[in-house]
């Protein structure tokens, strides 16, 4: 039989005051105690300790394809949040955080921008155009 040996070499320290954020150029790590190279999760309290932030939680899923891209604003005089996913382009309601789609579009990073109370989309290979009740292709002209 194996006899496996632990060694726990971990210290629990205590900060009781916040010194800052030292970004050291040089890349060096010696650092005292109450210093850090980098701020992440942490808000600093009003008597200059460090305190976690929450976190996140999950208010909507819109399938196993990454988010191309987001935009929020007013089209037709209403406030909406768009979201492109998975070659589509979806309104998300802000109280239920429930989905509603608009239109198909390529799976590709989206640019979304408003113009004249509507909201402009680019993925990279279309050019559409919502008002906030139909969605289509952009017709040029010259």
């Amino acid at each position: 039989m194996a006899k496996m040996i632990v060694t726990d070499d971990s210290k629990i320290y205590r900060i009781t005051k916040w010194s800052g954020v030292n970004q050291s150029s040089d890349g060096d790590t010696g650092l005292p105690l109450g210093m850090a190279a980098d701020m992440r999760n942490f808000r600093i309290t009003k008597d200059g300790s460090l305190q976690i932030r929450p976190g996140y939680a999950s208010k909507c899923v819109l399938g196993n394809s990454p988010i191309r891209g987001m935009w929020h604003g007013y089209v037709g005089g209403k406030y909406v949040w768009l979201v492109s996913c998975g070659g589509h382009v979806y309104s998300i309601d802000l109280e239920t955080y429930g989905e509603t789609e608009i239109g198909a579009i390529a799976d590709a990073q989206t640019t979304f921008f408003p113009f004249s109370n509507k909201v402009y989309i680019l993925d990279g290979d279309g050019y559409y155009c919502w008002d906030g009740t139909a969605f289509g292709e952009v017709k040029g002209y010259v």
